[in-house]
């Protein structure tokens, strides 16, 4: 695999999942702050659909772009996120659904274990970056 897209890639996958672990971005969504264009719908399509995990994530290993190590720290998370199916679709809805709120958790848990796991200076950094627009906590705030 290129280098170039493999960095993007995995660039594109740690703000996923950063978007899943942040309810102070998440709760952005319903206020239609202006610099958020993230929403429910997009978050998902973001995570499933652009980085192709929608069958899983055999396929970005076989690609080269994700190792068993992380694998195994996402796949709980992965789980939970790819069953979740909202009766009513609106972000306020989302937000206000405990079953959210797992995934929630479990996207926070493989947050804290990738930034103990990770390497790469570039995606440590990006990891900060986010962390410092929009941090991600341990618990769900209330």
């Amino acid at each position: 695999m290129d280098i170039e897209l493999r960095q993007t890639l995995r660039r594109n996958w740690i703000e996923c999942i950063h978007h899943f672990a942040s309810p102070k971005l998440q709760k952005l969504w319903v206020s239609g702050h202006p610099e958020i264009l993230v929403t429910f719908t997009e978050c998902m399509c973001q995570y499933f659909d652009d980085l192709n995990l929608s069958d899983g994530l055999k396929s970005a290993v076989y690609e080269g772009w994700l190792n068993q190590d992380e694998v195994q720290i996402v796949t709980k998370f992965h789980e939970l996120a790819d069953k979740y199916n909202p009766t009513i679709m609106s972000d306020q809805n989302v937000l206000d659904d405990p079953k959210w709120n797992d995934i929630v958790r479990e996207a926070q848990k493989a947050w804290i274990a990738l930034k103990k796991h990770l390497t790469d200076r570039a995606e440590l950094d990006f990891m900060k970056e986010l962390e410092q627009q929009f941090e991600v906590t341990n618990k769900i705030d209330s």
